[in-house]
């Protein structure tokens, strides 16, 4: 998971530092203080990699670490000097290292120096788990013809009549004002929000859809404490001891959390087990004693979870030659209790929203939102009003898969396309590291000490074979839900024809227009071939809008219909179809923004070597996209429905088309 760390501080005098000793202590390089006649030189294990940044009007020697860093030290002479501002920023290792740098540079060249200041680099690799970069800042700006300037100037103040004020002392009353703006608070947290958007426009590009934040947990409405950075020495020991305390802390807050929703789960209010019949309770009494857990909702929800872990790493260590016969035979006892106990909890679930909420639909809700209905009004220890309620089935309707598959993968849920793409990337890493020991799929288990056959390689062959394992569940699990998704939305339909990726791209067009998850007619999806619905207000598509240009984040979105489709490629191209309608907002700005977007996924596919389908789906082209949803809706959704349906609607529609032509031939002949 992507981490934020970005730390700054100021390399002083008056702290008994030097701007030569820090700087060639980051930078691994050896320099000459001439202020101190005496060379410093601090010997790292992994060289850094080292840059320096300058502004348009630096003079030469500024890319000269050595003479920089002295010629700051010459000019900064009282004894409270601030050389320097260091800034600590530690690096995603999601990317590869030249990613890294090249995400690290153009952030430097975009906040430091383009505005005047120069950017001493250094990345340090000494531990793989921890690449992170040193920034050390000039604080004095330069002057046109590249000497120093002043960092502030001295302003009198005058009375109202123009008058110098004259102090007790005998001076004029004046004020310091800055030449910069480097000091301000909110020059710093620009900073700190920018290196934010730098990682995330840098995972996107990846295909990784994480989103780090630089707001406190606090802001961002979690509670936890947050971790310091470790670093390495005596720092960075008292950091880790720190950070020790921290999460034990924040485990003692996710027990008491637990406990909490295990005391509202037991209270003798308890709705869904008065909705058990007398032979279900009994059952579930069975049940509880054989799974070993006390038998509701959420516990069977993480029993299920607990079974697909064990079973991936079961299933890895068969897959290496490992024998696994009796764990397989538990797992799939386990299996079917957990099953039968879910139809138990289903059916009492049913029961609940029938007696409580009668006004909604449960023939038309999928068994998921129904257990999440029956959770929230446990939760709450009395039903909740009409408004309530649907807003919270509003809430979680949007990710009822994506929750499914990241609690199986253990990764966020793109599209199916994407998930076989991922599937055969582990592959191929798989067969390359069998490669390199002479084996294959085939074979990889048949020798005779498995660990000591692969040595190191060991443990990472065994975490691809979890991961192809996880793959299949995964792939499972999303049939399981668009069977489950299609039977309530296009009930008495045939969708058996349609493979599992036409499927996929249905559910996400309809997912976009059909947000409640409604049955749908062929009447209704005619109409979509002119138009789609909207979905969003004015506000909601700026707000959409400044997270795809980079400006703001989803993690702020309130809408969690729009936060969902904007982590989505292919419905951000949908939103930004129904952005094109909004005359409200530019054409140039909706182009700009798509170039964008198609400029990421092109990259992401061109790493890969290939023009993957998945980017000719979602390739924003904004003259064209209109045709090409309504020859979607006009071939994909039209095959569900019968040959009789669809000739009505298409009768009706040739109907209606000669009464808009009679009717614009009529005002056409008001005007002759």
């Amino acid at each position: 998971m992507a981490i934020y760390h970005f730390a700054m501080q100021n390399i002083s005098a008056n702290k008994g530092k030097t701007a030569i000793a820090s700087a060639s202590y980051r930078s691994g390089q050896e320099l000459y203080s001439e202020k101190e006649g005496r060379r410093y030189l601090y010997k790292r294990s992994v060289k850094p990699e080292t840059f320096i940044l300058v502004p348009e009007n630096a003079p030469e020697w500024a890319s000269d670490r050595n003479r920089l860093w002295n010629e700051v030290e010459a000019v900064e002479t009282s004894k409270n000097s601030r050389y320097a501002k260091e800034i600590n920023l530690a690096l995603p290792i999601e990317l590869s290292e030249d990613e890294q740098k090249e995400m690290l540079l153009k952030y430097c060249k975009e906040n430091f120096s383009d505005k005047g200041m120069v950017a001493d680099i250094a990345i340090h690799r000494d531990h793989d788990d921890n690449p992170h970069a040193h920034i050390m800042l000039t604080n004095r700006p330069f002057n046109e013809d590249g000497s120093w300037g002043v960092k502030s100037t001295k302003v009198y103040i005058n009375d109202e009549n123009g008058n110098p004020i004259i102090l007790p002392s005998g001076y004029r009353k004046s004020r310091k004002e800055y030449t910069t703006n480097w000091d301000n608070k909110e020059t710093l947290n620009s900073w700190r929000k920018n290196w934010a958007i730098a990682i995330n426009q840098s995972l996107k590009l990846k295909g990784i859809d994480e989103e780090v934040s630089h707001l406190s947990y606090d802001e961002q409405g979690i509670d936890k404490v947050a971790t310091r950075h470790e670093g390495y020495g005596k720092k960075g020991q008292e950091n880790k001891e720190y950070n020790d305390e921290v999460k034990e802390l924040n485990k003692l807050k996710d027990k008491l959390k637990t406990k909490e929703i295990e005391l509202k789960t037991n209270h003798e209010f308890n709705l869904l087990t008065k909705e058990f019949t007398e032979k279900e309770s009994e059952r579930i009494k069975e049940l509880s004693k054989s799974l070993k857990t006390y038998i509701d909702i959420e516990n069977i929800a993480d029993k299920k979870r607990m079974i697909n872990n064990w079973k991936t790493s079961v299933i890895g260590k068969e897959f290496l030659g490992q024998e696994q016969v009796e764990n397989l035979k538990i797992i799939g006892n386990q299996e079917k209790a957990i099953d039968e106990a879910d139809k138990i909890i289903l059916n009492a679930s049913k029961r609940l929203i029938n007696k409580y909420y009668p006004y909604l639909e449960t023939d038309k809700m999928m068994d998921v939102e129904l257990k999440n209905i029956a959770q929230v009004t446990i939760d709450n220890k009395e039903p909740l009003s009409r408004d309530e309620i649907e807003d919270k089935i509003k809430d979680f309707r949007p990710y009822l898969l994506e929750k499914q598959v990241i609690e199986i993968s253990k990764r966020p849920y793109i599209s199916y396309l994407n998930l076989k793409e991922q599937e055969r990337n582990t592959l191929e890493r798989l067969t390359g590291i069998l490669n390199k020991h002479g084996r294959t799929i085939e074979n990889m288990a048949k020798v005779d000490d498995i660990k000591s056959f692969y040595g190191k390689d060991f443990s990472y062959i065994q975490n691809l074979t979890k991961d192809l394992t996880r793959f299949k569940l995964v792939e499972k699990t999303i049939h399981k839900f668009y069977d489950n998704y299609f039977d309530k939305v296009f009930p008495n339909n045939e969708t058996s024809q349609l493979d599992i990726t036409e499927k996929d791209k249905i559910y996400r067009l309809i997912s976009y227009v059909n947000p409640d998850y409604r049955e749908l007619s062929l009447s209704e999806i005619n109409d979509w071939v002119d138009k789609l619905p909207t979905q969003f207000t004015h506000e909601e598509r700026l707000e959409g809008l400044e997270v795809l240009e980079g400006r703001s984040f989803k993690s702020l979105v309130k809408n969690p219909n729009l936060k969902r489709v904007l982590s989505d490629y292919s419905l951000q191209v949908i939103f930004l179809e129904e952005c094109k309608d909004d005359k409200g907002i530019s054409k140039d700005r909706i182009d700009k923004i798509a170039n964008n977007i198609n400029d990421e996924r092109r990259q992401t596919v061109e790493e890969k070597k290939e023009l993957s389908s998945e980017y000719k789906n979602i390739v924003y082209k904004p003259d064209s996209l209109s045709n090409r949803i309504s020859r979607f809706i006009e071939t994909s959704l039209f095959s569900l429905f019968s040959s009789d349906q669809i000739e009505i609607e298409r009768k009706k529609r040739q109907s209606k088309l000669k009464q808009l032509q009679k009717n614009q031939q009529k005002q056409g002949s008001r005007y002759r």
